[in-house]
């Protein structure tokens, strides 16, 4: 009995000093900074320590709760260990804006694009004849002022992988809004849209087109791209030499890609990705991109990831209106080797176009989307008639 009684006493002096622990040790750790990994791959500032006698006395309790969130003691090692748990307890079902396939292939699921693999979202004729209204009248005016339009879209990872989805997806495929609009333009007059996807699904075979943890293609699969692009340019540009394959070595390294660090495991789950590394230094000049006199870059732009390029060996000129799908995989960079001057921007195509095409004076535009972006409808730019 007094033997009992020692036992629980002892358990529970254990239990109390535990629970002290549990509760103390990440409030003194949020001042020491102690945690067992640095980086959650958060794309976000962290909130700051409110300043004593510069913040209002009414909102310093609100902010030092919010700082207390980003900074208590093991933080970043306790979410990564939770993300990781449910990683490996419920594959095959979405965590956020990632969905888990086969094999540990990993999905993005935002802007509709499972809806829209299952063709639950497609396209009505009404915006099918809009999206053909806007193409008609960008080719036409630029056409007009002899400028070459060349509109792309980037297959969605689940467009040219589809076989690593869950099998409840994979089966239910339908007609995706993608479909609708190649097909829409298939015998266009005027129209130049290039499919890549038959090019990237007969170059499966070769090696891993997209990253398997990342939403994005890889070296490999931007080249593909880039071949079937360099097709219609020498059509139009027979002076143009395009890179090729063996231009490359072909290299590997470790990444932790866009998906992995939306779980927050960030290097826990870091892929081997293939490096496609020019033989050569590029004959090119890298510049700082100037906006037109007069204009200013939007709040969403970012002025440093604007690129300009040069290649005295090469000839035309390029604007490239582009998403992450040109900067991924290295695209802008073999355009921009391929072109006398290519510019290489993100801001939106109606964005300051007339100022900017007469300071670059292109001799084509490019226009690149990924294929989710396609269910935000274009709109008729007001200065083109």
């Amino acid at each position: 009995m007094i033997k009992n009684k020692i036992v629980h006493r002892f358990t529970d002096k254990v239990l109390v000093i535990a629970f002290i622990c549990a509760i103390g040790l990440p409030l003194i750790g949020s001042f020491l900074r102690w945690d067992l990994t640095t980086d959650l791959g958060e794309k976000r500032l962290l909130a700051e320590l409110p300043a004593i006698g510069q913040d209002s006395i009414k909102t310093l309790p609100e902010k030092y709760e919010t700082f207390y969130k980003d900074h208590f003691g093991f933080r970043n090692g306790l979410i990564q260990g939770h993300n990781w748990i449910r990683y490996r307890l419920f594959k095959g079902s979405s965590l956020g804006k990632v969905l888990f396939g086969k094999e540990d292939w990993l999905y993005l699921t935002k802007a509709g694009i499972i809806p829209d693999f299952l063709g639950q979202n497609p396209f009505t004729e009404q915006e099918l004849d809009l999206w053909e209204s806007v193409l008609e009248q960008r080719q036409k005016w630029l056409q007009e002022r002899g400028i070459r339009y060349l509109f792309i879209i980037a297959p969605n990872k689940a467009t040219i992988y589809p076989e690593f989805l869950p099998d409840h997806i994979q089966k239910s495929r339908g007609r995706s809004r993608m479909d609708q609009l190649i097909e829409r333009f298939k015998n266009h007059p005027t129209i130049k849209l290039i499919d890549l996807r038959p090019p990237l699904l007969q170059a499966k075979p070769t090696g891993l087109l997209y990253h398997m943890k990342d939403s994005h293609w890889t070296d490999r699969g931007a080249f593909i791209a880039y071949q079937e692009i360099c097709k219609t340019l020498t059509e139009w540009f027979p002076e143009l030499r395009p890179l090729q394959a063996e231009d490359f070595l072909l290299t590997q390294s470790n990444a932790a890609d866009d998906l992995s660090m939306m779980l927050g495991l960030g290097k826990e789950l870091e892929d081997t990705c293939e490096d496609w590394i020019r033989k050569t230094p590029p004959a090119v000049t890298c510049k700082q991109f100037i906006m037109p006199d007069g204009y200013d870059w939007t709040q969403s732009i970012v002025p440093e990831d604007q690129l300009v390029m040069e290649n005295t060996n090469a000839k035309h000129r390029l604007i490239l209106f582009h998403d992450s799908f040109a900067v991924r995989g290295g695209l802008r960079e073999l355009l921009g080797e391929t072109f006398a001057r290519g510019v290489f921007t993100s801001i939106d195509f109606s964005e300051r176009l007339e100022p900017l095409l007469k300071q670059e004076q292109p001799d084509i535009i490019i226009h690149e989307i990924v294929e989710r972006k396609l269910r935000d409808l274009p709109t008729l730019l007001p200065f083109l008639p």
